[in-house]
């Protein structure tokens, strides 16, 4: 994917922006002044999230990330105009379903599956070859805490959360010297709006103690990643980090429950 150089600060690909973390990461980025490409699932509305950014500084694509081939036809047609893709946000994905895996959803398992780990693969491959041709950029991937943390009913979202980690830090590896940087924000659990679809509409299920985060709050930590010097550290690692008696009671559960 290529494009021509212009801008205040260059264009990002953010894959997932018409749901979740996605609307408020476009949002910032556009009021930080980049061009946003935005991936949004087939069936949105992605006119009207150009309409709520500022100075319609977006750019809408609509497709299915998990379709490759479908996936570099869009990207190609991107305006010629664009400027340089500086930068890539790997959002897509979701967390699906919640409880036991003895007692789950064999449905909720593919609706993991496909954005996870299929939309993350086809989304890196077709934006960081264009980076390293060029010598410069950043990958922000947005993680989870659930990579890191087991907590009860999580049993089908937290491997695919350690898959998202690992392959964030083989990418960094991979690409050490090329001059494109690799980042993982790796949030804690969110609020209302964000749960209400892991949960399947049933109220928030987040532990005593553990505070929820705000799209807002995942949004501006991917700002401070792409707009720090390159001279400093930008892993920023767990996000609303849950306190250690909450992590300590989940531990216990899972214990008691085996």
């Amino acid at each position: 994917m290529k494009t021509k150089a212009g801008g205040q600060r260059g264009a990002v690909v953010v894959a997932g922006a018409s749901a979740g973390f996605g609307p408020q990461v476009t949002r910032v980025l556009a009021e930080r002044g980049f061009t946003v490409i935005a991936l949004v699932r087939r069936g949105a509305q992605p006119a009207g999230l150009a309409r709520n950014t500022p100075d319609r500084c977006v750019i809408p694509v609509a497709v299915d990330v998990g379709d490759r081939a479908a996936l570099d036809r869009a990207l190609k047609n991107v305006p010629a105009d664009c400027p340089e893709v500086v930068a890539l946000v790997n959002n897509a994905g979701l967390s699906r379903g919640f409880g036991p895996l003895h007692g789950a959803d064999p449905r909720h398992w593919r609706d993991l599956i496909d954005p996870n780990l299929r939309g993350l693969f086809n989304v890196t491959a077709a934006v960081v070859p264009g980076l390293v041709e060029q010598g410069h950029g950043h990958v922000v991937t947005i993680g989870s805490i659930a990579a890191e943390y087991p907590v009860p009913g999580s049993t089908g979202c937290g491997p695919t959360r350690t898959f998202v980690q690992r392959l964030n830090l083989g990418l960094s590896a991979d690409l050490e010297g090329s001059g494109v940087r690799v980042s993982c924000i790796a949030p804690g659990p969110p609020g209302a709006l964000l749960s209400h679809v892991q949960f399947d509409g049933a109220p928030d299920h987040l532990p005593d103690g553990v505070e929820a985060l705000a799209a807002g709050d995942v949004a501006e930590a991917v700002a401070r990643c792409l707009t720090l010097p390159v001279r400093l550290t930008d892993d920023l690692g767990p996000l609303a980090h849950p306190t250690k008696e909450a992590l300590d009671r989940d531990r216990m559960r899972t214990q008691s429950h085996s």
